[in-house]
């Protein structure tokens, strides 16, 4: 089954940050993303891993705790 796709707004919800942290995550490849037209959406499993791969961390990965 899929996962569904979340917004900046969601993600920045369910890790506890802002809407600019997420968005400055994404831009500096720190997260993965995909963009739709304008739009950017986060697979939050990929997010989730990505943020337990690296070592040095942009924000603390609440959800994964």
């Amino acid at each position: 089954m899929r996962t569904p796709l979340l917004s900046v707004k969601e993600l920045a919800v369910e890790f506890g940050v802002s809407d600019d942290t997420i968005r400055r995550a994404a831009w500096r490849g720190t997260i993965p993303f995909f963009r739709i037209g304008s739009v950017l959406r986060f697979d939050l499993e990929a997010v989730l891993a990505a943020c337990k791969s690296r070592e040095v961390r942009t924000f603390r990965c609440r959800a994964s705790q």
